[in-house]
């Protein structure tokens, strides 16, 4: 299964159908919640683009098993516009699900290609899976290939075992056990457990 990073695995939350915690979403906030973005909101309000990046991963990470993704997504957004690469790239996978925001897979593109052309590593990985997929592109596995492998050498956890999972089973290049175990291997030492459960089972 292709790998699309977000802090937070929001593909694992879309996997299993969640839902946006939009309505009343201020009854369900907990104190403990405002006050852990209380200074950093703060700080945004003022203009911090990194701040605003650190409330809307917050947001996203919910507590209690509830996220508040239009939060999330307002909040990406001006740190995207700040200049937060990965906000761009974050605020891409939620226009691809529909998360907080209306689905619009020509924005999640869009977006993907800003971040991935000032090198943000995911926002290449992401833009890679499209390209693999053939979502709101023609399928190109030339393209995915090497937009994977500039998110893996820029440090993309998810760009590495998608390079890797290429590499083992052949898609759209010749299978190669040596290169998916480079790969994998990259990936578990960024710190990656899934990269290293792969590892260890072509091993």
């Amino acid at each position: 299964m292709m790998r699309i990073l977000l802090i937070l695995s929001v593909a694992c939350a879309v996997a299993f159908g969640a839902w946006l915690a939009d309505e009343n979403m201020n009854n369900y906030e907990s104190a403990d919640m405002k006050k852990r973005v209380a200074e950093y909101l703060q700080n945004c309000n003022e203009g911090s683009a990194g701040d605003c990046y650190f409330v809307a991963h917050e947001y996203m990470k919910g507590e209690n098993g509830v996220q508040w993704y239009s939060k999330a997504a307002y909040y990406y957004k001006k740190a995207c516009d700040g200049g937060v690469l990965k906000a761009c790239s974050n605020l891409g996978i939620l226009y691809q699900n529909g998360l907080g925001v209306k689905q619009n897979y020509g924005v999640a593109l869009q977006l993907y290609k800003f971040s991935c052309s000032r090198f943000e590593p995911d926002g290449c990985n992401n833009l890679g899976v499209l390209s693999q997929e053939g979502i709101f592109v023609s399928k190109n596995y030339a393209d995915a290939l090497n937009l994977y492998e500039r998110a893996c050498a820029g440090g993309s956890v998810a760009g590495c075992v998608n390079l890797g999972d290429m590499y083992a089973k052949g898609i759209g290049v010749a299978k190669s056990r040596q290169a998916a175990l480079s790969f994998y291997g990259q990936a578990c030492y960024l710190g990656y457990q899934q990269g290293c459960d792969l590892y260890r089972e072509m091993n």
